[in-house]
């Protein structure tokens, strides 16, 4: 009923989006939405595809945008795609705490790992394994 809804929602403001990025390519906050509108979606693909697409339009956050494209690549299953670009933002600005533990995390080879009370990645010393994997 309501995900339903919510979902289908979903699925036409990235039609009007996909349509209005067609009319106007370069326009950056087109992009950002229509990216945001297919991670709602749960379709990495199409969020790939549109921070790639915000990349090459050469935003003003540069490394925020690389940052955000490896995100999208963590999510579509792609940790080497998201290292390169992870790296990318390090070297823009290699103070971005965000890219840093993004890094981190792509080096643990965990898309999400287990949160610990603090909502922070619980930190496993290295050559060390957990027992039971949720």
């Amino acid at each position: 009923g309501e995900l339903q809804e919510g979902l289908g929602e979903a699925d036409e403001s990235a039609a009007a989006l996909d349509a209005a990025v067609l009319i106007y390519p370069y326009e950056i906050e087109l992009h950002e939405r229509l990216a945001e509108a297919h991670t709602e979606r749960g379709d990495a693909t199409g969020t790939v595809r549109e921070r790639r697409a915000i990349v090459a339009l050469a935003p003003a956050d540069l490394a925020e945008a690389h940052y955000e494209l490896a995100r999208a690549y963590l999510s579509d299953g792609r940790p080497a795609d998201a290292r390169r670009a992870v790296l990318r933002a390090l070297e823009i600005a290699p103070s971005f705490e965000d890219a840093l533990d993004l890094l981190l995390e792509v080096r643990r080879g965990a898309t999400s790992g287990p949160k610990d009370s603090t909502g922070t990645d619980e930190a496993v010393p290295e050559g060390e394994e957990t027992l039971c994997a949720a």
